[in-house]
């Protein structure tokens, strides 16, 4: 899905450039589609790092309201 290196994944995760994955239980766990394009749709259009930490900052707090 990212096409990144696992280690510079959880970089990206670790500095907020993306947002962590969904922890299912035992060793599974998945990330949001719908999270990850966003991410991936401000990179390409040129967003500064600021603003997509800003951004995954957002999606995790929306999160909170899926509950």
């Amino acid at each position: 899905m990212f096409g990144f290196t696992r280690s510079t994944l959880y970089r990206r995760v670790s500095s907020g450039l993306l947002p962590p994955s969904v922890h299912f239980g035992g060793n599974m766990s998945r990330w949001i589609s719908t999270e990850a394009d966003a991410v991936f749709k401000a990179m390409a259009s040129g967003k500064t790092e600021g603003e997509v930490k800003a951004l995954v900052v957002g999606l995790i707090e929306q999160r909170e309201t899926l509950h």
